[in-house]
């Protein structure tokens, strides 16, 4: 006859059996709870025939303790197959810094631009601005607190400017000035807290207008005549 198991081996077994059934969710895994299998096998098969009840008790304890080791690497809990993880650390440093003149995307620099237009005699005031991409843009670090200054261009002087002619045989010149404001009361110069433009940065492209006139006078030859004005940013 077959020997009927003990209760408590029956539970183990059945407890073993739950625990490989639950373990083989895929190839890698079913392998090594074969693995596992065997090294039960090894530990329950000397003591299937316990001679008293401690050692009944221990062989409880040694299948129930080989069963949680395989139920935990079975399901996927054991360290081995834990992922391992680790931060990736972002960052800048944003300095303070002014850009003059260049486009949206910092990606091209040009200059204002102030046309007078075409004129024949210069027997009255002409007036005229800067607009849109020719006006002075400036882009600064948000927060950023800053003065725009116009030097005197070819004259070094900003209470005379004069616009030279582009000919080198006409040594005439045109004289002009520019202004902060449209009224024409504001001379607009270099000297920081006194006739510069002040402004405070957002972060974003900001553009100022530059008010020019050219009071009437002598006409001189035909031809173009032009100044280069430095545009100073202090921050």
């Amino acid at each position: 006859m077959l020997s009927k198991k003990r209760p408590n081996e029956r539970c183990a077994w059945a407890t073993f059996i739950d625990t490989y059934q639950m373990a083989v969710v895929g190839p890698k895994k079913w392998i090594k709870c074969s693995l596992m299998i065997l090294l039960i096998a090894t530990k329950v098969a000397p003591l299937r025939n316990p001679r008293n009840r401690e050692e009944a008790m221990n062989s409880s304890r040694i299948i129930f303790r080989t069963v949680t080791i395989v139920a935990a690497i079975c399901s996927g809990t054991a360290y081995a197959d834990s992922p391992r993880t680790g931060n990736l650390q972002i960052k800048i440093e944003i300095t303070k810094d002014c850009q003059v003149n260049t486009d949206a995307k910092n990606s091209a620099i040009n200059d204002a631009v102030l046309d007078f237009g075409s004129h024949g005699v210069l027997n009255s005031d002409i007036d005229a601005q800067t607009a849109g991409a020719g006006s002075i843009r400036v882009q600064c670090t948000s927060g950023v607190d800053y003065n725009i200054g116009l030097d005197g261009g070819g004259t070094k002087d900003t209470s005379n400017r004069r616009m030279k002619s582009t000919d080198a045989a006409n040594t005439e010149t045109i004289g002009y000035q520019l202004y902060s404001d449209k009224s024409g009361g504001k001379v607009w110069g270099n000297t920081a807290g006194t006739d510069t433009v002040k402004g405070k940065a957002d972060g974003t492209l900001q553009s100022y207008t530059v008010y020019g006139r050219v009071i009437a006078q002598s006409t001189p030859p035909a031809g173009i005549y032009s100044d280069t004005v430095a545009v100073t940013v202090t921050f």
